[in-house]
């Protein structure tokens, strides 16, 4: 049964399970390799014994890098990448979105066949009321912001071979800017992708978000799609066809 009572000894298990390499490529899974900060607390290092073990596998710190996470949108300005600070807090969040009305009602779509499910959950803040400061939780927020080029007539002066002091517009332009800026913010809602996988849970994404999108969720069901909304408290399935 996926439509229960979770406790972060639970979901740091998933979280665990899916930073371990995946298939021949020795590559992590997506909630790991691209938003976990690598080096974060709880970030499996390199392990040579491992690598050996694994077949010449290496083994790196699992995780993205701060250059990595910086960069991996800079070719698409204004799209935003965020990531985790450390893993206890994606063991935390990912145990409140489980247990929220959103994530139970996505459970339970498990339970009757469904084998993935996409959530959004509106950070409601439960943990931080049941652990305190340990429950309060921030992301790495990373943007590559575009300063347009600009053009414009500016007066400057030169002495002509007379010596006099002559004034004339020249054009200037400024070339465009793409500057990078990464930060800590807070924390506002999480994405999470969950398979259903040989009887157990299986997280293939999960991410922190600093915008405030109402919680939902999403499954495909025969040839359309379920959406999950709700609607004064109670719970409202949409069915799309294609």
């Amino acid at each position: 049964m996926f439509r229960r009572e979770y406790y972060p000894s639970d979901t740091i298990k998933i979280v665990n399970q899916s930073e371990g390499k995946m298939g021949s490529t020795g590559k992590a899974a997506h909630a790991i390799a691209e938003h976990l900060m690598k080096g974060a607390p709880g970030a499996v290092q390199y392990n040579e014994a491992l690598s050996k073990a694994k077949g010449g596998v290496r083994m790196d710190g699992v995780g993205i890098s701060g250059e990595g996470f910086r960069d991996r949108f800079k070719d698409s300005p204004g799209t935003a990448n965020s990531g985790w600070l450390g893993k206890g807090d994606m063991a935390l969040l990912l145990c409140e979105l489980l247990n929220s009305d959103v994530g139970q009602e996505a459970m339970g779509a498990l339970d009757s066949g469904v084998q993935r499910v996409e959530v959004h959950y509106l950070n409601l803040k439960k943990m931080a009321h049941i652990f305190g400061s340990l429950g309060n939780v921030n992301m790495k927020h990373s943007n590559w912001l575009v300063t347009p080029a600009v053009s414009q007539m500016v007066t400057q002066t030169a002495k002509n071979k007379a010596g006099e002091t002559i004034s004339f517009q020249k054009k200037v332009t400024t070339p465009k800017q793409v500057n990078s800026v990464v930060k800590a913010v807070d924390l506002a809602s999480i994405h999470a992708v969950l398979d259903a996988m040989a009887g157990r849970l299986h997280l293939q994404t999960l991410f922190p978000d600093n915008q405030t999108v109402e919680s939902h969720a999403k499954w495909r069901l025969g040839t359309g799609t379920v959406t999950l909304t709700f609607e004064g408290g109670k719970p409202k399935q949409d069915f799309r066809p294609g």
